[in-house]
């Protein structure tokens, strides 16, 4: 089974940093919540055929798998799978995994919209395990639910409380500096709340730099000081970021052809789409899509 999760909203000033709580008899320790879109999830067979590319894209990943053998390389270093705990890839993260046999393989693609590339990178550069048992045991039973074709929105509605308290237990896994300067950062961005909203909703049209200026109250020199400052990006670097994952999930999600996604996201033409998204994901659009139909 997969399921495409498509056109999701996400508004920045939804961001807010949830505060924890009780979620399916799961308990969760101080850190705060991040609001996670899932992107699409499934359960599928896969061998060690599946994986001949190194791929990286701006969806995070939570996989659960039921066989020994499996190993993943990031970063030039090799992590054997933990039995009974959950894989979590971040996003903008290049990676490949490695099967060595045929194994059931459920997962979740989901983003966190308020978290540029370089927020990522800096305080989550690599994979990591989270063995919270009752949390793995809670996206085990999602992942059979998932191969007796239980409703999509069932299902859909587990996948997106399973990755916001796999993000709380990432979370907890920073040092409590690093929580208090992610938490500090998601406070930041509401200045720029307007703007991103903006950007969100107007991909697909030519986007001008005094009309980010407008919106936010300052002139464009400020602007960008403000964008560089609080996102680590100026304004054209992020609506670039934000675009390339637009591209990432119609790959997924449709069987538009090049010329029609670099349309709907903004992006001149197909060869200039392919330049960009190759050069941000190491991979062609042609290849990402056909890696992410074989599913995970």
């Amino acid at each position: 089974m997969v399921c495409h999760v498509s056109e999701c909203d996400h508004r920045v000033s939804d961001f807010d940093l949830l505060s924890p709580g009780h979620d399916q008899g799961l308990v969760v320790s101080s850190p705060p919540r991040l609001l996670c879109r899932v992107v699409t999830y499934g359960n599928e067979r896969v061998s060690r055929t599946w994986r001949d590319k190194e791929l990286m894209n701006s969806f995070w990943r939570l996989y659960l798998t039921d066989g020994l053998g499996v190993y993943l390389t990031a970063g030039g270093q090799r992590m054997e799978y933990q039995p009974d705990s959950l894989l979590m890839i971040p996003g903008w993260c290049p990676f490949y995994f490695f099967p060595d046999e045929r194994i059931g393989h459920a997962y979740v693609h989901f983003d966190i919209p308020v978290l540029t590339s370089e927020t990522v990178r800096a305080y989550f550069p690599q994979p990591f395990y989270i063995s919270n048992p009752a949390l793995v045991s809670q996206f085990r039973m999602m992942a059979r639910q998932m191969m007796e074709s239980s409703p999509a929105l069932l299902v859909g509605s587990q996948a997106a409380a399973l990755t916001e308290l796999a993000m709380v237990e990432a979370i907890a896994l920073l040092r409590t500096e690093q929580q208090e300067a992610l938490l500090q950062t998601g406070v930041a961005q509401k200045r720029l709340a307007p703007a991103i909203e903006y950007i969100d909703a107007h991909l697909a049209e030519p986007i001008q730099l005094a009309d980010l200026s407008h919106l936010l109250g300052v002139g464009p020199a400020r602007t960008i000081r403000l964008f560089k400052h609080i996102l680590g990006q100026t304004p054209v670097q992020f609506i670039l970021e934000r675009r390339i994952m637009r591209v990432s999930e119609m790959l997924m999600s449709s069987d538009d052809d090049l010329d029609e996604i670099a349309h709907r996201s903004g992006l001149p033409n197909r060869r200039y789409l392919s330049r960009v998204f190759k050069a941000r994901t190491g991979l062609t659009p042609s290849d990402f899509r056909g890696l992410m139909f074989r599913g995970g």
